[in-house]
């Protein structure tokens, strides 16, 4: 089996005999971005949703952590609502609830069932934790970037305030030269 989701997933499109641009389309992604997942980049929690959507068959557990088997054992995956609960296939009678001879096969693999749907759990759970680091570095990196903008404003402020007193300064100065001048000017003038 495939060590990485990487290879498992390229062991999916295999398995569907499909190609990778085929298999894009399917579960509705860019095949760029499905060829960034079969080589080594981690797919969201939302592609693999896709994919668990669209290729029910496939084993959740398998695909997210390579545990267990590709294809999900569909023999008893078969259990309903209707008007209470029952098993398809006469192996349980939902008219007056009991089990019939088959009940402790349907039990143990009920039992199965359960551990591969906490395994799932387990599985959703640590994909869902990593989601939330991630998010939890974008959050990170964008409030750094928006005080790094800020502080960029707040220093290119403070320029443009010392560079505004300096010219008023310079302006100043300047009046005070002219004036000087037409003083000496008025002075020759007048003499």
């Amino acid at each position: 089996m495939g060590k990485s989701i990487s290879e498992r997933l390229m062991l999916v499109i295999k398995h569907l005999n499909l190609n990778t641009t085929a298999f894009a389309e399917k579960i509705g992604v860019s095949q760029p971005l499905l060829f960034n997942y079969t080589k080594n980049r981690q797919p969201s929690v939302k592609v693999i949703e896709k994919i668990l959507i669209q290729y029910p068959e496939i084993s959740a557990d398998w695909l997210i952590t390579g545990r267990g088997e590709m294809k999900r054992n569909t023999e008893y995956n078969n259990i309903k609502d209707v008007s209470g609960i029952a098993l398809q296939g006469g192996i349980y009678d939902s008219k007056d609830l009991h089990f019939t001879q088959n009940s402790s096969q349907v039990k143990d693999e009920l039992i199965a069932e359960k551990g591969r749907i906490i395994q799932y759990q387990d599985s959703f759970i640590n994909a869902m934790d990593l989601f939330r680091m991630e998010l939890h570095k974008f959050h990170e990196i964008q409030t750094e970037k928006d005080s790094y903008i800020e502080r960029i404003i707040k220093n290119s402020y403070e320029r443009n305030e010392e560079n505004m007193r300096r010219i008023d300064e310079l302006i100043r100065q300047n009046a005070q030269l002219i004036e000087q001048a037409i003083n000496i000017v008025d002075y020759i003038v007048k003499k």
